[in-house]
């Protein structure tokens, strides 16, 4: 698993938007992706074999912000502090 922040991704795809994230906004699977940093083969896998909930409407597969946090919280691995990063 690539390794990630621990923040919870946010809303910033529009920076007018004032209504806050209730976790319940919708991400394409690309945005997944992206802020993720993984190919189609790894999001496949963690939708597949590792239970990331994703919906589908009207023909369209998307992922709720909530969903995502949730999953990406449930199988953070935790680096060792010790050592460089190369």
């Amino acid at each position: 698993m690539a390794h990630m922040s621990t923040h919870a991704i946010t809303n910033t795809t529009n920076a007018q938007d004032t209504q806050p994230s209730d976790g319940n906004d919708l991400l394409t699977l690309a945005e997944v992706r992206q802020y993720c940093r993984i190919g189609k083969t790894t999001l496949w896998r963690w939708m597949n074999q590792h239970g990331l909930r994703v919906i589908q409407i009207e023909g369209f597969k998307r992922v709720k912000r909530r969903d995502l946090n949730t999953f990406l919280d449930r199988h953070q691995k935790d680096w060792p502090a010790t050592g460089s990063v190369a």
